[in-house]
Parts: structure tokens; sequence; C-alpha cells
């Protein structure tokens, strides 16, 4: 038998129904269906798997084994995929979500080695722990509006994803998220986005630019250890806060360029910022009291624009402080409040940037 199609009126597969069989097409209807465990199991001639109608309970590895499944359609009413439904399907290349799913388990397509692209419609609010790690043949994956969380490890070793756009609905986003992905080569996070975990993008060695935009609370450890390549790093407003270990000694081998043209603020602990790295500071520059802990005393060289232009007292203390060289700057109050000086470095000089830009300092 080829193909088995089950009936809308069906309520219950019980464990093991179906494991082993020689199928490659199976459709399965039913309304609050119960689908036992191991079901489906080792199917290993299944190429086509389509699921209709709802289903109020996946068993655990109800689709375990099925090495040659290639398809998978998610239609009719269900409106969950549950944790590591798909998990270990190598051979898995399209997979077809309908808008009424609301809830992807964790682990739900881990290690789906042969997925190359998916589209996670605007219906689903929840996307589990850990859900496409692994799918290492994953280039491309579009995330709507409605996910407000990316959990840990979520994206981890998805060593083929060259970018990602995280939508301006996205909060939260979790340790580890994008870890070991070797192709990324940016990403911007989106101005919603309030607080980043640790590690999140650990040894995304292709990774060159990423710009953190808006309202960043937190920024957890290690955050960007072992990504090596990175030349620019762009703060569109100041985080409030580094978390222990941050650290951007460990992104680059070269001591970095540094580039705040309007207002900086972290707190926490020293030791962030590579000894001998380039400071480049314009007239609107502020920086409050804790950035002495984030460059560091007489841990960075500092360029001025215009050492003349800057009148604000505290910023003129940290420069001081954390300038090698020993330097002098008068204090300088504007005549007008239009009179700024902005600093004309064209960025494709900069081998490496941090920039803030927020026009408020933030104590």
């Amino acid at each position: 038998m080829t193909n088995i199609t089950l009936p809308k009126n069906l309520k219950y597969i019980g464990k093991y129904a179906f494991a082993e069989c020689q199928s490659t097409d199976i459709t399965i209807s039913g309304i609050d269906l119960y689908i036992g465990s191991y079901s489906f199991y080792a199917c290993k001639l299944l190429i086509n798997l389509t699921l209709l109608g709802n289903v109020s309970y996946f068993g655990d590895h109800a689709f375990s084994e099925l090495i040659n499944l290639t398809t998978v359609t998610i239609s009719g009413s269900l409106t969950y995929i549950g944790d590591k439904l798909f998990k270990d399907l190598i051979s898995l290349t399209n997979v077809m979500i309908s808008n009424n799913v609301t809830y992807i388990g964790k682990y739900a397509f881990y290690n789906c080695s042969s997925l190359t692209n998916i589209t996670i419609p605007n219906s689903v609010t929840y996307i589990g722990n850990s859900t496409f790690s692994s799918c290492s043949s994953l280039r491309s994956i579009t995330i709507p509006n409605s996910i407000t969380y990316i959990g840990d490890w979520t994206f981890s070793s998805c060593t083929s994803l060259t970018n990602i756009t995280i939508p301006n609905s996205v909060t939260y986003i979790g340790d580890w998220t994008f870890s070991d992905c070797t192709s990324l080569t940016s990403i911007t996070i989106p101005n919603s986005v309030t607080n980043i975990g640790h590690t999140t993008f650990y040894h995304c060695t292709s990774l060159t630019t990423i710009a953190i935009s808006g309202n960043v609370q937190t920024i957890g450890d290690s955050i960007f250890y072992k990504c090596e390549n990175i030349t620019n790093i762009i703060f569109l407003n100041s985080p409030n806060r580094f978390s222990y270990d941050t650290y951007f000694t460990r992104i680059s081998t070269k001591p970095p360029y540094i580039f705040i043209p309007r207002m900086f603020n972290s707190s926490g602990y020293s030791g962030y910022v590579k000894y001998k790295s380039h400071l480049y500071v314009t007239s609107r520059t502020i920086l409050t009291n804790s950035s002495k802990n984030f460059f560091g005393y007489k841990n960075v060289y500092v360029h001025f624009e215009n050492k003349k232009g800057i009148y604000d007292n505290t910023t003129i203390e940290v420069l001081e402080y954390i300038s090698i060289e020993n330097i002098t700057i008068p204090l300088l109050m504007p005549e007008t409040a239009n009179d700024f000086i902005y600093y004309r470095s064209h960025p494709n000089r900069l081998s490496f940037a941090i920039i803030s830009l927020n026009s408020q300092s933030v104590s």
C-alpha cells in the first residue's frame, strides 16, 4: 500500500499503529485527533506527509526515523507543531505551514539538515528553544511580526544561513540564539528589542556588520565571542548595561576603531575595550561617568574632531581619564544650541566601529 488517507472522523491513532509501513504518501485528517507515540515510526519509504484537521496531541517520536520524507504540508485547522515533532528528518526539504498554526514547539525542526528555507506564517506567536537548531542547509527564513520572543539556541548551528530579518515585534533574543551561524554576514537588531542574551552570536565567523537599534537595555555575556571578522558594530542607541564578560576585546585581533558621535552610557564591569583602541569623538559626544569602566584607564587613543568644541564637563573628565596620551581639554560652552560639529570620516575607513546615536545623555 503506497498511499494512506485517514478519514476526517478519526479520533485516535495508537502507539506504533503504522510503524515501519511501506507507504510513500500519508494524509492524516481528524477532529481533536490523538496521535500516539511512534505512530509512524520508521516509515522509511514515506516521501510526502499531509496533516489536515485538528490534532489535539502528538506523541513522542510520532514521526521519527522518516529518513526519506521530503515534504510536510500542514493545513486545515491544526494550531500547533509539537516539541521534537520533525526532529532529525534529514531529507526534509519543503515545509508548508498553514495560517492556523500559532505555536511551534522546541526542537520541532532540529537537525532537519536538508531544509533550505521556511516561511513562518503571521499566525505564529511562539517559537520554542532550538526549533531550527542544526538545520545546516537553511539559507533563509521569514519571521513574522507576530513573534515577540526568540528563544535560546533557536537558530544555532544553521551554518548556511547568510542573513535574517528580525521583525519590529521582537523584544527579546535569547542565549546562543545565532551561535555557530558561520555564514551569517550581517544582522540588524530592531528598535523593539530590549534584551539580548549571552553568547548570542558566538562563533559567527563570517559576521562583519551588526546594527543594534533603539531600546536595547541589556547585552549579555560574550555576545560576540569568537566573531573574529566583525568590522562594524553600530549602536543606534547606547545600551544601559553591558553584562559582565561582554568583552569587545574578544572580537578582533587588532585594536578597534570606536566612533561615538553622541551619547554613550554603559554600566557594569571594566575591561571591555582592547588596549590601544582608537576613540573618535565630536562636539556632540556625551560620555557618562560609567564610560570610564567601559574604556579603562589610559587605555585608548582619543581623536578629536574639534577639541575646543566639547562642552560637557563629565565627557571631558572621562576623555582625560581614558586617554593613553596626556591631554587637557578646555571646557567650552556653545554660543547657541546649534553650535555642533560632526565628525566627517567616511565609515569605510574604520576597520571596526562602535557607534552610539542617541541625542540625550542618560545617567
